[in-house]
Formats: structure tokens, C-alpha cells, sequence
């Protein structure tokens, strides 16, 4: 027979018991509305209250390329609008809490390291061995990428690659139909003759603030001419090149696998952020980036 005493110290037990796991759902139904519920932070409708979210590198090994489900979730792929829903920034500098994990250059973000170091590559700026690397997904019919060529990649240049700390690669993401994907071959066009980046901020200036501008194959070898490439004749040849558009599939591949949901996105060591954000937020990653480099002897 239990006694009375005995009882009565189940029932406390019981009682604490309960008031404990009240307590932890209390907590983790605060946690979730705080951190906004279960909302998609990339779509249209809560993209405004999502400016930015975080993801933990130390849930991800250093050589995964899977998104973390906060930064770049799957998705139809879009501009990078800016209006007045910031368009996505992605994940905060590596310096702030993250554990570090372990690359070949340093940390590395949830990503992987996504750089190809190749020596020589046209399709990048900066040193070889520079310890940050920004991955550019683009495509030449976007505004906010045009934004991105005209006012932002020169601070960049001048603040962190002409120093030998950042090294930008380039991936083409066609996304606009037929026209894209031909200014993308026509990129690489211009590539053969040494003349990639010429190409690239040519046909960036040239576009409008807004909307998706028409790029005719006349267009295009205007550019190329704008951009001092050689040999016109063999620019506009290359142009139906199927090794060149077999290039630019591999790196739109890149970028769906990663489920890229804008235009231009950035892997920055790991860490995405998506749209022409403003400068500020750019030299944030970067600095972090840099910071935790620095901090683990990278």
C-alpha cells in the first residue's frame, strides 16, 4: 500500500514534471514567432519583414553545398528587387556567434567553398590565393545585377581587391529566356579574347534602371565593340558556339543546385547574401569574413 507521504510526492513530481514541459513549449512557440514563424523569408509576401536572417555554420560540414533552409530556399528564381522590400540579404557576417568550420583557406560558411581559384580564370578579378572569395551569380538582363556592375562592385574593387583580400568570381544564371542566355554565350565570347570584364561592364552600363532591355545579337556585338574586343567576326561566330553554351549550363546548374532564388546572389566563403543590397551590408560580410579568417589563422 502506498502511503499517503509516498503519494504525495508523486503528485509533486508530476506536478513540477508538467510545469516544465509548459514552460519549454512556452519557450520554443516564443523562439518560433520571434524568428518569424515559418514563413519563407524570400517570398513576396514576407520578404519586408525578412531583411535578413542567419544560419549556423557549424550545421553544415565545411565541404557541403546544401542550403541552409533560411538563407536560399528553393524557388522560383528572380530579380533582386530592392523596392520596399529589401530583396533578401542572406546571412550575417561569419564573426558574430558561428562556430567555425574548417576550409582550405579558413572558415568556411554553410555553402562550402564554392571558389574555383583557377589561374588565369577570366571569369574572375583578384589574386589567386586572395581569403575571401565572392561567387556572383548574374545575369546581363537584370537591373539589380546592372546595379550591382555599376555601383557597387567598383567600391569593392578598390576597397578589398586592388588590396588582395577579395577575389570575385563570375556565374552566369540566365534567367530572362533566349536573350539571356545568348548574352551569357557572348560573354564568354569576349572571354576567349581576353576581354570578359570589358564585355561585362559594357553591357551593365549600358542598361536601363529598370526593366529587362533587349539584347539583339547586333546589340551584343555592339558591346563587344564598345568593350575593344579584337575580332568582331569571330566574336559573333563564337556566339553559336555549343562548348560556350555548354559553360554557361554548367554554371546555371550551379546555381539551381544551390536553389539560388534571385538575381544576383553572392556566396561570400560560404555565406550567401541575395540583391543589390547596399554597400554597407557587403562590407559587413566581407569584414566578418575577413575577421574570422584572421581570428583562426586562416
Amino acid at each position: 500500500m502506498t502511503s499517503p507521504t509516498g503519494a504525495g510526492s508523486a503528485a509533486g513530481r508530476r506536478t513540477t514534471l508538467l510545469v516544465a514541459a509548459i514552460a519549454l513549449v512556452v519557450a520554443v512557440l516564443g523562439v518560433y514567432l520571434v524568428t518569424g514563424g515559418g514563413d519563407e523569408p524570400n517570398s513576396p509576401d514576407t520578404a519586408a519583414a525578412h531583411t535578413g536572417t542567419t544560419a549556423d555554420p557549424s550545421t553544415a560540414p565545411a565541404a557541403t553545398r546544401t542550403p541552409a533552409p533560411e538563407a536560399l530556399p528553393n524557388g522560383p528564381v528572380r530579380d533582386g528587387n530592392r523596392s520596399a522590400a529589401v530583396g533578401s540579404s542572406a546571412v550575417p557576417p561569419p564573426a558574430v556567434t558561428s562556430a567555425e568550420v574548417p576550409g582550405p583557406i579558413g572558415p568556411i560558411g554553410p555553402f562550402g567553398d564554392m571558389s574555383r581559384r583557377i589561374d588565369g580564370d577570366p571569369f574572375a578579378i583578384g589574386a589567386l590565393d586572395a581569403p575571401i572569395v565572392m561567387v556572383e551569380f548574374a545575369d546581363y538582363r537584370c537591373p539589380f545585377c546592372a546595379k550591382f556592375s555599376r555601383d557597387l562592385e567598383p567600391l569593392l574593387i578598390e576597397k578589398y581587391v586592388d588590396a588582395g583580400v577579395l577575389r570575385i568570381e563570375w556565374r552566369d544564371l540566365p534567367i530572362f529566356g533566349e536573350q539571356s542566355e545568348r548574352a551569357a554565350v557572348a560573354g564568354h565570347a569576349a572571354a576567349r579574347q581576353g576581354k570578359f570584364w570589358e564585355f561585362n561592364r559594357a553591357v551593365y552600363a549600358g542598361a536601363p534602371q529598370s526593366g529587362h532591355p533587349d539584347l539583339t545579337v547586333d546589340d551584343l556585338v555592339a558591346f563587344a565593340r564598345t568593350a575593344g574586343v579584337p575580332d568582331l567576326a569571330a566574336f559573333e561566330a563564337d556566339m553559336n558556339s555549343t562548348n560556350l553554351a555548354e559553360s554557361v549550363r554548367k554554371d546555371s546548374l550551379e546555381g539551381a543546385a544551390l536553389g539560388v532564388p534571385s538575381v544576383p546572389a553572392f556566396v561570400v566563403n560560404g555565406y550567401p547574401m541575395v540583391g543589390a543590397q547596399p554597400i554597407e551590408q557587403f562590407y559587413d560580410l566581407v569584414d566578418g569574413a575577413l575577421a574570422l579568417h584572421e581570428r583562426t589563422g586562416g
